[in-house]
Order: C-alpha cells, then structure tokens, then sequence
C-alpha cells in the first residue's frame, strides 16, 4: 500500500514507487490535508531552494513559540541553517570555511578510535544503533576540540535536544531539550582557550572580524553542526546498512574493495535518502515554478523525490555507486545548502568500512522499520547485529 502523504512515506518500507508517482503527476501541487504545497521534482525543488523569497522558517516566528525565552531557544534563534538575517548570513563564510579545513586523517583517526573504545574487539555483534546515535555526533564533538571526558556528556545532550525540533515535540520533550541546551551552552561558551586545535577554535578565528557575530551565536552553530550530524549521518550510516543487506553483491564488492564504499556511500545519500524533506516558508507572495505562492504559505520540499527524478539523474532507481553525473539534493542547494556534507560522508564511509572489517553480518537487516520521523529516514537496526 502506498503511503498515505509525503511525510507518511519517510518511514514507509518502499516509499520510492510513489515519489516516482509523484514527479512523474505532481511534481507541485497543494496537499489540502497536509495544508501545505508540495514539491517532488528536481526543477521545483531546485527552484524553491535556491529562491530568497522562500525561508526556512515562518514570517515572524525564527524560533518555535513552544522554544521562545528557552535554552533551547537561544540556540535555535542563532542556527544559521535556520535562519535568513544578516547576521547568520555573516556567520556561514566562516562555519563553511572551518569545516573545509578540518583534516580528513584526524577524522579518520578519532573515527576508528571512538567506534573502537565503544564497542571493543567484537565490531561484528555491536549494538548498531547505539553506533548510529553516538558515533557520529561523538566525531564531531572530538572535531569541535570536546575531550573525551566531555562526550558522553555532548552525546547524551545533542540526542535529547534534538527532539524538541519537531513541531509535535511534546512538553516532557522541550523540558529535556532544554536541560540538554543549557548543558551544552555551558560547555561551549567556555573561553575557547581551552579548544585551540579543532573546528571550534576556527570558528571562532573566522568570525572575530565581524563585530555583529558573538559568543553565543558561535556555540549555538557548534551546536547545530552535532545536532546536524546526530540525524543525517545516522541515516546515511543506517541506509547504507541497509543496502548491503539487500543487495550482497554490493557488501562482497565493499569487503574485498574498501576504496569502493565512498563510492556506495554517496550513492546511498541519493538513491535512499537520510533526509527525505524539508520545509520553506514564503516571506511574500510570490511566483516560483510555475505556481502563486501566498505570503506564509509553507512548502514541503520532497528531496528524496527530487533524488529519484530522471530528469536530474538518469535510472535514477538503479542503484549506481560512482555515476558520472550525480544531483544530490539530500544536503539542499542554494542559501541553505549544508556545508557539511562532505564530512557527513567521510564519517559515514569511515563507520561502514571499520564495521565491514569487524564481521557486520548485513543478513537480519534486509527488513527493517524506521524510527518515528517526519523528515529523517533512519532504519531501526535492533539491538544486536551478527
């Protein structure tokens, strides 16, 4: 059975039948029931993200109202990603530029480190979704200039304040989000003396020029490259996974080819994406792809439609590692396009050849359910692989 809306289909089994339906019929239409326009194809997604007049947040409301006056809030009120005013726009330069200069070895290195210390000898019978929740935001965290003392800390945190995001989060989800905030403002508002070799410490080099970007603004985008992380790169890791499982001729080619699985990984971010949609808000009325939007009006961006259309990746359903020509719309394009993709991926392929090494027995994986999300596709992998 088909799923019922766009959001239904992030968790279905197989959404991609009808996201195939949907750009092929609906590549932008008003969904009534979901009280939104919804994009699927490549022309509209690619036209509303790459148009200013569509924000990513609503007119007059940059932080949920639920989050107004919050820790929590405070953070949200500063992510670039989440934002369109002049001092975020100020901010992005120097978050990009840091993040293109971390040092792909040392991702490497605290990468297997990490997945080793927590999961000892026996990669092969770890507990795959703790790996999924914790590893990559802990990379990041170690990126950042966190000691390792400070990380079951940051990891714990970035896991509870991430669920006040969505717009159902529930009252006991803020309340813990926002003890999660305060956590983490605390750590990160620290003088940066103490984290002078890490993106943070670069960070905070790239934007001591620019008088309209404080302290807080630094560490809340901290912040939000973990939180980032805690969903997207669990996804990738996830969905990769996953495609081995369904596919072992493609695990036997990871297994005896490592250098191929940068290759599926990427593949992976596009053929089955970790994050399927995301939202934009029109600050004015407007034109875009063929369509009058009124002011406020909210558009769901079907990025994983986008993904499988043919007019941006040719058999976009084939599962392709390496194609010559590849559109990825999972990280967004234009303004909003997120700058970490690139390290996202590194995490990724890191975490899935170490746990190929380790023995992962991709077989008990084939069928898998998805945690609850309205945007991220994250496969529930069970408590013990092997």
């Amino acid at each position: 059975m088909d799923p019922q809306n766009p959001i239904a289909a992030v968790t279905h089994h197989d959404p991609y039948p009808y996201y195939a339906d949907l750009v092929e019929s609906r590549p932008f239409y008003r969904d009534d029931a979901l009280g939104m326009w919804v994009a699927s194809s490549a022309a509209a997604v690619d036209a509303i993200l790459t148009d200013r007049r569509l924000r990513v947040r609503p007119p007059g409301a940059q932080v949920p109202p639920a989050l107004v006056g919050t820790a929590a809030g405070t953070i949200f009120g500063h992510l670039v990603r989440m934002n369109d005013g002049s001092p975020h726009q100020a901010l992005k330069p120097a978050i990009a530029a840091a993040i293109d200069g971390v040092d792909r070895h040392r991702v490497v290195s605290e990468a297997v480190r990490l997945l080793a210390r927590s999961v000892g000898a026996d990669i092969g019978k770890c507990n795959l979704n703790t790996v999924l929740f914790t590893l990559p935001v802990a990379v990041v965290a170690r990126l950042l200039g966190a000691t390792d003392q400070e990380l079951p800390i940051i990891v714990e945190a970035i896991n509870d304040f991430v669920k006040c995001i969505p717009a159902h989060a529930t009252p006991e989800a803020i309340a813990a989000a926002n003890q999660a905030a305060t956590q983490l403002l605390g750590i990160f508002r620290q003088p940066a003396a103490g984290r002078t070799d890490g993106l943070f410490s670069e960070l905070v080099r790239g934007t001591r020029k620019d008088s309209d970007i404080d302290s807080g603004a630094v560490a809340a985008n901290a912040i939000g490259l973990m939180s980032q992380t805690c969903e997207a790169t669990a996804g990738l890791i996830g969905n990769t996974l996953v495609a081995f499982a369904r596919n072992l001729d493609l695990l036997t080619l990871a297994k005896h080819k490592h250098d191929a699985i940068e290759a599926i990984v990427s593949e992976v971010a596009r053929h089955d994406s970790p994050i399927q949609n995301t939202r934009r808000f029109a600050a004015e009325a407007c034109r875009v792809a063929g369509v009058t939007i009124a002011q406020g009006d909210a558009i769901l961006v079907v990025l994983a439609a986008a993904n499988r259309d043919p007019q941006a990746n040719p058999a976009p359903h084939q599962f392709t590692p390496g194609r010559n020509t590849s559109r990825i719309f999972t990280f967004g394009a234009g303004l909003h396009k997120c700058p970490g993709a690139a390290l996202a991926n590194s995490i990724a392929t890191i975490v899935v050849r170490e746990l190929i090494a380790g023995g992962f027995d991709a077989r008990d994986h084939a069928s898998v359910r998805y945690w609850p999300s309205a945007n991220a596709r994250i496969p529930d992998l069970g408590a013990v692989a092997g």
